[in-house]
This record gives C-alpha cells, structure tokens and sequence, in this order.
C-alpha cells in the first residue's frame, strides 16, 4: 500500500496528479514535440478529468490510465511524493508556481519544474545577454546587478557564461536577496549541493539530468522574460544568436518591458529599438523600480 496518508495532509490531489504524469521514471532527454504533448495531455486533463475525491483515487486514477504499469510502480510513486512535499517539484497548482508564466504562456508553460527549494517570485528584473563580452559590458552588467541588489530587486537569469554569469556573481556579492536561475537542461545533483548560496533558487522544466537542447534554451528564453516585470538585454549581436532571439520573441508576444543597453559596445541596441525595445542607461534605474 501507498504511504500516502501524511502527504495528503499538504497536497493537492492537482498536484499529485500532475506531478505523477509529468516527471519521467528515467533521467533521459525529451523532444520539443513530446513536451508539447505533454503540455496537451495536461490541458485535457484540466478540462475533462472527473472529481476525484482523495489521493488513493488520484493514484488509481493514473493506473487505470496505464502510466504506473510495472513493478517499481510503488518505489516510483512515493519517491515522487516525497520530492513533491519537500518542494523540490512544483506543479503548476503549487503557490511557488510562478503566476505570470500562466499569465504570459497560457499554452505551453511547463506543467512541472523541478527546484533547489521552494520560493515565491516576487518583483524581478530578467538581465540577459551573450556568452562573450567585452569589458565595458562587463562593468555595466555589475553595475545594474548590485543596484537591483541594493533596492530588494529580484533578478532572474540563465545561469549561462557572459552577462549571466557576471549578474549572478555581482548580485549576490552584493548581497541580494533572491536571484532566479533558470536553466535549458535538467537539474542535477550539484543543484543541491549545499555551496549553492540560499538567497538563489534554480529552477529547471526539464526532468533531471537531461542534457542541453537548443529546443531547450529557446523556451528557458521565454520563461526568463516571462519571470520579469522588466528585462534588460545589456549585449547581443543583431539578428543572430540566442540573445537576439529570445529578444525578438519576447517582443513580438508581448512577454516583458524590455530594455536594450545603450551602448556602442552593444552591435544590436540598435536593432533592438527599431522592432520594439526601449533604450536603457544607468541612470535610469528608476524606472526599472517602478
């Protein structure tokens, strides 16, 4: 028999539910078309599933539906329970889910993450940028990182080399109080690890250990620009690249205010503005706090 009586306790049957459909037995890669299957099963789910009045009838509910179908159904099931309770997974009807992924991506946010430890989003900026910089960007990014730091800011990135990288570091030497990683893989063990600072919450909508994908950094893109109120593309190169983009979509469906640096250094601040960005500068931190 299932030991699921405490869990009941601070679990909703939604979330046992979709905790069960959505994380894989095995730590393998997923397609972009299997995710948007995923993202379909979830929604008829939603739509046409029938009341179901405990956890027990949950569970045999998704038995009857062939997704526990072998002998280490039991195993399975609890350890995703106990991941479950401990926040480590968070459904879409967790509080922690963040709300304006609902809000901004109605039809394709993840129906699970998987997370370091559980945390409400508050008020955030996103800073996002490329992997190679020069050195003027580098200062700017500190610069704009601990002043977000400094007024109790929130800043989501994507955990990547370059500007995410060198926001990260400055944001929490600064001490900031909670920076959003998101990450284009699965979490892994080192995710855990204790020498990860606790004011930074990493997330992943991928199950764990799966490799990068391109198809996976393209929605970790949107997911960071639908985190923030505001974003900053402090560098990018103009039409081509990941940074660019993740910008031109997040403009196009409308998913954050964004800013593009103004700098000579920065070859697609230009561009930026022409198809919708607003031009930024540091003392325009104001703003930002809006």
């Amino acid at each position: 028999m299932l030991d699921i009586a405490l869990n009941r306790k601070l679990l909703s049957n939604k979330q046992i539910l979709t905790a069960l459909l959505f994380t894989p037995r095995k730590n393998i890669g997923i397609s972009w078309k299997e995710y948007q299957h995923q993202n379909k099963i979830l929604n008829t789910f939603l739509e046409h599933t029938s009341p179901i009045e405990n956890a027990t009838d949950a569970l045999n509910h998704i038995d009857s539906h062939r997704y526990l179908k072998d002998s280490k159904s039991e195993h399975y099931t609890n350890n995703i329970l106990s991941y479950l309770q401990k926040r480590h997974i968070i459904t879409c009807f967790c509080n922690e889910y963040p709300s304006s992924w609902k809000e901004k991506l109605p039809n394709s946010y993840p129906p699970v993450l998987w997370a370091n430890q559980p945390a409400r989003i508050g008020p955030t900026v996103s800073i996002v940028g490329s992997r190679t910089i020069p050195a003027n960007i580098v200062l700017h990014t500190r610069n704009v990182a601990e002043s977000l730091a400094h007024n109790n800011i929130s800043i989501c990135s994507g955990g990547a080399n370059g500007v995410d990288s060198v926001a990260e570091n400055s944001y929490i030497k600064s001490r900031g109080k909670h920076f959003i990683k998101i990450l284009p893989r699965g979490i892994t063990q080192k995710d855990f690890n204790s020498s990860v600072p606790q004011n930074i919450t990493i997330l992943s909508p991928f199950p764990p250990n799966m490799p990068f994908t391109p198809w996976g950094a393209y929605l970790r893109n949107k997911l960071i620009y639908s985190t923030g109120n505001k974003s900053i593309v402090m560098h990018a190169r103009p039409h081509t690249g990941g940074s660019w983009n993740g910008a031109k979509d997040a403009l196009q469906y409308n998913l954050s205010k964004i800013y593009s640096f103004q700098s000579t250094e920065n070859p697609a601040h230009h561009a930026l503005i022409q198809i919708g960005a607003f031009p930024y500068r540091e003392n325009l931190l104001n703003e930002l706090l809006q």
